[in-house]
C-alpha cells in the first residue's frame, strides 16, 4: 500500500540502491587468497604416550613428518607420509618399527583480516599398532617458525591506548 503512494522516481531511486546493496554483497563474497602460504617446513612438537620434537614438509599435496621421539620400549623415530586433501591429510608410517596411522589438518587464517590464527599450524593425531600389542596414541603440533616471529602491528588493539 505504502509503495503504490510513492513517487515514480522515487521508486527508481529505490530500486537502484537495492541493486547497489545486492552487488556489493556478490563482490565481498568471492573467495581470496590465504595471505600465508601452508606450504614449507614446519617445527613440530610430540605429544602423549610419545614424546619429542622434529620436522614436517608440506607440499601441495602431501605432508611428510619425522621426530625423534621417546615413548614405550625407549627412543625411537616417528615418520609419516599423508596425502593432502583440502585441508585435512591422513596416511601411514611407523614409530619404533612398529605401523602407525596419521590424521590431521591444517590451518590457516582466511584473511589479513582473521584474528584467531596468527600464522599457520598443523595438528594431528596418530594411533601406533602392532605386534598385537596395545595401541598408543600421539598429538602432533607444528608450526612455521618465520611466521611465528613475525611482529604483529596491533598486537594491543586499544588496550593500551591514550585517553
Amino acid at each position: 500500500m505504502l509503495y503504490s503512494k510513492l513517487s515514480m522516481p522515487r521508486k527508481v531511486l529505490i530500486l537502484l540502491s537495492l541493486i547497489a546493496v545486492s552487488m556489493t554483497a556478490v563482490a565481498d563474497s568471492e573467495p581470496k587468497g590465504k595471505p600465508r602460504p601452508r606450504n614449507g617446513d614446519y617445527n613440530i612438537t610430540v605429544a602423549g604416550d610419545y614424546a619429542g620434537v622434529g620436522t614436517a614438509n608440506v607440499g601441495p599435496d602431501r605432508v611428510k613428518l619425522q621426530a625423534n621421539v621417546k615413548g614405550p620400549g625407549g627412543s625411537s623415530i616417528l615418520n609419516g607420509n599423508c596425502p593432502i586433501n583440502g585441508t585435512h591429510f591422513s596416511g601411514t608410517g611407523n614409530v619404533n618399527g612398529k605401523a602407525a596411522v596419521f590424521k590431521g589438518r591444517l590451518d590457516a587464517p582466511d584473511d589479513e583480516q582473521e584474528r584467531a590464527i596468527k600464522g599457520v599450524r598443523l595438528v594431528c593425531t596418530f594411533t601406533v599398532t602392532g605386534d598385537g600389542a596395545e595401541k598408543t596414541y600421539g598429538r602432533i603440533v607444528g608450526y612455521v617458525p618465520s611466521q611465528a616471529a613475525a611482529v604483529d602491528d596491533d598486537s594491543d588493539r586499544g588496550r593500551n591506548s591514550k585517553k
